[in-house]
């Protein structure tokens, strides 16, 4: 069994109080390590993941250049390395940072993060990373035992959905995207904006990231015209670093649609194992869904 505290002592100098830090009762591995004047996150993962702990590195250190946005910064160990390998594990450590949540109050809160994605998919594209999985827009959300906790009619309906609205990948602007950027993963911190989590990075349409965007912005209680408006924000800021087709604008919708039709999926997996909370939580998707679906259409 892994000594965590002496592994810390021995790879990288930092005598440590760690105790369990954030959501992950389950698997335990993510800690706050408390020095005499220093805070520190200290991360164990998997070691067959370690090609994505590299990414996420890679990633993390190159946003560091951007005077725009930024993100972890990763305490190397004594022998130089940006992480360390005990047994089966990859341990990771990386400065504790005074994050804010950011605040969407005006519309030009808006444009500014649709600035901040374009520069940040302007620099993921710079970084000339390879070997990553190419986005499908149906593959991507039906595969697994996931979809078939759904009725079979309900497989239908959204099988449906995706014929129909499945965008011409040929005809979209593509590079490489988060794949997971909800607000979760944004902050605000010092002068810039902080990204995280990149073990999930694709290469994709990059509206693919806009359309998860707006629906977390998206206040579906206002109607379609909320989610109008506060896209069209997005794209102004947007399209100061990267310019977009219509084509492109006219499919984000989808998108944001596609992502719906996944957390529906995934809310009744997760009631059919037990977890009823989510339950609950459906119709509102699916009332999301019927707003954007009369965009579209």
């Amino acid at each position: 069994m892994i000594n965590l505290k002496n592994e810390m002592i021995r790879a990288y100098g930092l005598n440590l109080e760690l105790k369990s830090f954030g959501d992950n009762e389950a698997r335990n591995n993510v800690f706050l390590g408390e020095g005499k004047d220093k805070s520190f996150i200290v991360k164990l993962e998997d070691v067959n993941k370690l090609e994505q702990v590299e990414l996420s590195i890679y990633v993390a250190t190159n946003l560091l250049k951007s005077s725009l946005v930024s993100s972890s910064r990763y305490v190397k160990t004594k022998d130089g390395e940006n992480f360390h390998v005990i047994e089966d594990k990859v341990l990771t450590v990386q400065k504790k940072e005074d994050l804010i949540s950011i605040k969407f109050e005006t519309k030009e809160d808006f444009k500014v993060i649709g600035e901040v994605i374009g520069e940040f998919h302007l620099l993921l594209s710079n970084m000339n990373i390879k070997g990553l999985k190419k986005s499908d827009f149906y593959k991507d959300f039906m595969w697994g035992k996931v979809p078939l906790a759904q009725s079979h009619k309900r497989l239908e309906e959204i099988e449906i959905f995706y014929k129909k609205y499945t965008p011409n990948y040929e005809l979209l602007t593509k590079g490489v995207v988060h794949n997971d950027l909800n607000l979760n993963n944004i902050f605000f911190v010092g002068e810039k904006y902080f990204l995280i989590d990149f073990e999930f990075l694709k290469e994709s349409p990059m509206i693919s990231d806009l359309g998860v965007l707006a629906l977390e912005l998206w206040d579906y209680k206002k109607g379609n015209q909320d989610y109008i408006d506060k896209l069209n924000y997005l794209l102004e800021g947007y399209e100061k670093k990267i310019e977009l087709s219509q084509y492109d604008k006219d499919k984000i919708v989808n998108f944001s649609l596609r992502y719906l039709f996944s957390d529906e999926n995934w809310y009744n997996y997760w009631s059919f194992n037990g977890n009823q909370a989510v339950r609950e939580l459906i119709p509102i998707i699916r009332e999301k869904q019927n707003l954007l679906l009369k965009i579209i259409s």
